[in-house]
């Protein structure tokens, strides 16, 4: 199970940009490290599992995305953190959506549960499964953004860079 995650966020007022984009790298590869790790797939957790809080995974995600300079690691990049949205409050035990064959037997059939203890676990997954769809799309728009943030900034280094003198020195032509 992963830990709360060693970063002193109190701080972070005092940190330098570099210091934070480098902290954020950090939590995103320690995210990559724990998806690897679990084999999340379909399953629904809980975010006190999280090497982060959900709302620092995905601002370190953000942030990571943002500033890449290579395109395709940034649409691979937003395509894992999209993995967040499997996490959520109050979920509990890890839940697995595994399909089955209609022949076969229920895959909640328990014997150690009673009929109404087995209704309660399938509502508390449909409740956290419903989840997840709302999260995708939030969570997509938000990496989306930092995309196309780094992409218009990949133009402006690009039109700087073709409208430099012929000695290499660029010419400013003022703020944009």
């Amino acid at each position: 199970m992963a830990q709360a995650h060693p970063f002193d966020t109190s701080s972070n007022a005092s940190l330098s940009d570099a210091e934070v984009l480098d902290q954020a790298e950090v939590l995103v590869d320690e995210f990559l490290a724990f998806i690897r790790r679990e084999e999340i797939w379909n399953d629904i957790l809980d975010v006190n599992i999280l090497p982060a809080s959900k709302s620092t995974l995905v601002n370190a995600f953000r942030l990571v995305i943002a500033t890449e300079s290579r395109p395709d690691y940034r649409r691979q990049l937003a395509k894992a953190g999209l993995m967040l949205a499997r996490f959520h409050r109050d979920v509990g035990p890890r839940m697995s959506l595994i399909p089955i064959r209609p022949d076969d037997a229920s895959p909640h059939a328990d014997p150690e549960m009673n009929a109404r203890e087995q209704q309660a676990y399938l509502d508390r997954f449909d409740a956290a499964y419903s989840l997840i769809g709302p999260d995708l799309t939030q969570l997509g728009s938000l990496f989306e953004a930092s995309m196309r943030l780094a992409a218009r900034r990949d133009m402006r280094r690009h039109a700087q860079h073709d409208a430099s003198g012929s000695d290499g020195t660029c010419i400013w032509y003022g703020p944009h």
